[in-house]
């Protein structure tokens, strides 16, 4: 069922209602409260060697040690085990190495969302991000009604008569700690007989006297609840002893427990994820999870997948408790078992401003309102509600499960309650979750009695328009799953494709996978389904597939989604791979550092944290799309037309378009247009650089006067802590370097070659060399100073730094109506002699006679009639040409009879580009041509209408 989008640090907290007074600092990066100045960096593991328990020996690496003044340097899982030491690891792909994650602690004043970027600039670093601070998942209530209800609704009593567990299953408990002298949980604990309580570690496993779990919050051997109980509470449901003629029956029965602490003497969940490996390396066949947050994490995914690929562990995550679709995590990796919260009705619960997550990547569902279990001292309480303990009732039933199925692996195990859970989606209450809800209800009894059904699952997708992959309307998308059957083996399987989406004709929607044995993945390559984007399918449109996966009488539904006509346009043409946008910036969409592909040479790391066009006047006014105070967006440019490509190419091997205005700066807006065009080649001369051509139009009605307009640049070149960024006057260039490695070089160069350079060079902190500092803000008047003043260099001579460049030409006065044109490269080359060398060949191709040539002879000398947008249509479209001189044209649509279907223009035109809005409602769906009649020549293009 599971199914979300990994968009990095796009997060929103689900909070409970029990305040803490904070010893430690937190920050919000996003919405998601994390520690501050603490980053997880993990290492790729073959380079492991570099690597010891609390050093990296790693140049780049301790470069930005000593840039941000690390404090410690702590490995996270020094003695888990590595993928080489584990069994089948090269059957299991899957498997993941944890032995070279650390936690980075620092003093300096570098943002931590700065601070961890650095590291991710490093090519031996797999990825670095923020310590997300889970929260629990509880709602407290006062009424208590001493009644497990809960029992009677997942079948327990009569599961409990095939079979009742056993000690060797070991159900790990990550929360806030244990009640160890609670009657009905003190004979429950899993004990590590290998480390007695005696001052040492006996077993040499890192831990001393790790007797009885362990308390990951403040790394010691007390794993008892502190001031909150909710783990005491989750402990009961999971595993309260039963028949001791006193207090509550657990779901688990002689399946014992694991307590793993969690939280720290401040409050904060600081040993969530932790917990999950301490568990996974110490015996627990399953680990429960009633703690999370909205917002992937690599990190987290890591070990989830540790847990259950490297050491066979079933990971269980309560859902969430914030009553909408969003992912919430641990719970909605795909392979941990997510857990809804229902009544005693088998309704979703609804509680008094919050309720049960539900959506796609829900797997099944449990009890969650009203429960009943262990508390502090002997007590026993009840009304209380929330996911976190719907997950420890499905683990305990897990644990007597897999107590039964002994040779199921733990994904297995997942599966066989997934597949005998009872579908609740006929139930009145559950109408608006229909397929929200997972498989259903769990049940005990099914689970331990049925075994003839298949379960699938969808393992990965592929998809392809056979052209770009930038999935634009009219295009037909293939699309091709890989179905892992987990269980019994299936007869005849078929797979239908359905959508939520009404921007989407579904071409072929049903599959045959056939026969498929246990343990096998079929694949519907040979019969991919197919969808076509509508003709007026909205910008950065997400589209939920469906795959509804029937044999006999199984069914199960699968869940993918994907952005479909994005806003920018993903460029991979020659050795250069970036992303254009239609709102200034380069690289990608937001600032973020996500939806967008950076810039890189070859598909190596991305070499650009952030880039963009800056056009201004005065020290209060500069449009662009970059940071600005407090580094959130000035979002000064409104997209008029996203980038699209231009087929026939006009210019270059790959040309693309794009338009936009300030008008987003209101009141401090310059009133002008942009008209971007993007040219590429892929000959071997040009293939390591990409050209942005900008015609800059003044829409005002006074005179534009000192403008500039320029291209910044914050280069993160292999180890942004130790760029360097030199200009060179003679070929109009600005380039940056890392001092300590070389191998790659990045740089921006002016090829107007009648427009005056400009270069000013930044230090992040403002640095030795004097200048600006953009560490706190870039603000308006600072964004002026790059473009209209000249600094010659950044970084520090010797060891260079974190730089920044701005590359402009000015000044210009434009009078209303009128236009400038102002051309720019960008450069990525891996040594200076290959720089120079591509810096002469575009300047060679971008000569004044070349320029005239595209913007007069190419683009500006001869009519030109652009493909409409969109392309079909079902309501209406925009038709856009060119005319070089002033002359009479018309503009005709016909039908594909050749029949008159509408004038649009009859007049005399002066210069310049044109948009013509189409209303298509009244004409009937089908082929039509429109025509461009101009003095010149007569052009004709194709156009479909669908209703």
């Amino acid at each position: 069922m599971k199914q979300f989008y990994k968009a990095f640090l796009i997060f929103t907290i689900s909070f409970f209602n029990i305040h803490y007074t904070k010893a430690q600092s937190t920050v919000f990066i996003n919405g998601v409260e994390v520690l501050d100045k603490t980053i997880i960096i993990k290492i790729k593991p073959q380079f492991k060697n570099y690597c010891s328990l609390n050093e990296i020996l790693i140049p780049k690496i301790k470069q930005i040690f000593n840039q941000i003044e690390v404090s410690s340097i702590t490995q996270k899982f020094p003695n888990s085990l590595p993928i080489s030491l584990t069994k089948n690891a090269a059957r299991n792909p899957k498997m993941v190495d944890i032995t070279t994650i650390y936690e980075i602690k620092y003093n300096s004043t570098i943002p931590l969302s700065k601070a961890y970027t650095l590291f991710n600039s490093v090519i031996e670093v797999e990825y670095a991000e923020p310590k997300v601070l889970p929260k629990l998942l509880f709602t407290p209530n006062d009424s208590d009604i001493a009644l497990q209800y809960y029992l009677t609704n997942v079948r327990a009593y009569e599961g409990w008569d095939v079979e009742q567990g056993n000690a060797k299953m070991v159900i790990g408990i990550s929360d806030t700690g244990y009640n160890f002298s609670h009657p009905d949980l003190i004979n429950q604990v899993h004990h590590n007989i290998y480390d007695i309580i005696d001052g040492i570690d006996n077993d040499a496993d890192g831990y001393i006297d790790n007797y009885s779990g362990w308390d990951l919050g403040n790394n010691d051997n007390d794993a008892t609840a502190e001031g909150i109980g909710h783990g005491i509470f989750v402990a009961g449901l999971a595993g309260a002893e039963m028949n001791n003629n006193s207090g509550m029956a657990g779901l688990g029965y002689n399946c014992k427990l694991l307590p793993l602490k969690i939280d720290n003497n401040a409050g904060f969940l600081v040993g969530s994820y932790e917990s999950i490996v301490y568990g996974a390396d110490h015996g627990c066949n399953i680990i429960n999870c009633s703690w999370g947050s909205n917002g992937f994490s690599q990190f987290g995914e890591d070990i989830v997948n540790y847990a259950i690929f490297n050491r066979n562990v079933l990971v269980i995550g309560a859902a969430g408790n914030n009553h909408n679709d969003k992912a919430f995590f641990p719970g909605s990796y795909k392979y941990v078992l997510n857990v809804a919260g229902t009544n005693e009705n088998d309704e979703k619960w609804i509680g008094s401003g919050n309720g049960s997550t539900y959506g796609t990547t829900v797997d099944v569902c449990a009890p969650g309102e009203n429960i009943y279990s262990t508390w502090f001292g002997t007590l026993l309480i009840g009304g209380q509600s929330g996911t976190s303990f719907s997950a420890p009732i499905t683990a305990g039933l897990a644990g007597i499960v897999w107590s039964h199925f002994p040779n199921y692996s733990a994904l297995q195990v997942a599966e066989q309650i997934k597949v005998t859970s009872d579908n609740i989606n006929g139930i009145t209450g559950n109408a608006a979750y229909i397929d929200m809800l997972g498989s259903g209800r769990v049940n005990m009894l099914r689970a331990l009695t049925e075994t003839t059904s298949p379960s699938f699952v969808l393992e990965d997708v592929t998809l392809t328009d056979n052209n770009d992959n930038n999935f634009l309307p009219g295009e037909t998308i293939d699309i091709v799953g890989d179905f892992k059957n987990y269980l019994a083996n299936s007869t005849n399987t078929f797979i239908s494709l359905s959508t939520n989406s009404a921007f989407v004709s579904i071409v072929d929607n049903n599959t045959n996978i056939g026969a498929v044995t246990t343990g096998t993945t079929a694949t519907n390559t040979a019969d991919p389904f197919k969808i076509t984007l509508l003709a007026n399918t909205p910008l950065d449109h997400i589209i939920q597939l469906k795959f509804t996966i029937f044999d006999g009488t199984y069914s199960t539904v699968e869940y993918d989604s994907l952005v479909v006509n994005t806003s920018y346009y993903n460029l991979n043409h020659n050795a250069i791979s970036t992303s254009i946008t239609g709102i200034g910036r380069i690289g990608y969409q937001s600032l973020s550092s996500y939806q967008g592909l950076g810039l890189s040479r070859n598909a190596g790391s991305t070499l650009l944290y952030e880039g963009g066009l800056m056009i201004g006047n005065s020290i209060s006014k500069v449009s662009d799309g970059l940071r600005g105070i407090n580094s959130e967006p000035d979002n000064d440019f409104f997209m008029l037309q996203r980038p699209q490509r231009v087929i026939p190419t006009v210019f270059s091997e790959y040309d693309l378009f794009a338009k936009f205005n300030d008008n987003n700066a209101a009141t401090t807006k310059l009133n002008v247009e942009v008209d971007q065009k993007t040219y590429a080649w892929n000959t071997t001369d040009d293939k390591n650089y990409i050209v942005l051509d900008y015609n800059i139009i003044n829409k005002g009605s006074s005179t534009l006067s000192s403008l500039y307009a320029g291209i910044f640049a914050d280069w993160d070149i292999t180890f942004a802590g130790s760029n360097k960024a030199i200009a060179d006057a003679s070929n109009k260039l600005a380039y940056v370097y890392d001092v300590t490695s070389g191998g790659n070089y990045a740089a921006v160069q002016l090829l107007s070659s009648s427009a005056p350079f400009n270069f000013y060079g930044i230090d992040n902190d403002g640095g030795n060399s004097g200048g600006i500092n953009i560490s706190d803000n870039f603000s308006t008047a600072e964004k002026y100073t790059t473009l209209s003043t000249s600094k010659n260099s950044a970084g520090d001579s010797d060891n260079g730094g974190d730089v920044m460049t701005v590359v402009s030409s000015g000044p210009f006065a434009i009078i209303p109506g009128d236009t400038i044109n102002v051309v720019f490269a960008i450069h990525a080359t891996s040594s200076l002699t290959d720089l120079i060398n591509s810096a002469r060949a575009a300047k060679s191709k971008f000569t004044t006679d070349v320029l005239d040539s595209i913007n007069k002879s190419e683009y500006k000398s001869k009519v030109h009639l652009f493909d409409n947008i969109p392309n079909p249509v079902e309501h209406n479209t925009t038709i856009s040409f060119y005319i070089p001189v002033a002359q009479y044209c018309k503009l005709k649509i016909y039908n594909s009879s050749g029949q008159l279907v509408s004038t649009l223009l009859d007049e005399n035109l002066s210069e310049g580009y044109y948009d013509i809005k189409v209303e298509t409602d009244l004409l009937n769906a089908g082929l039509y041509f429109y025509s461009l009649e101009s003095t010149e020549k007569v052009e004709t293009k194709k156009m479909q209408i669908v209703k």
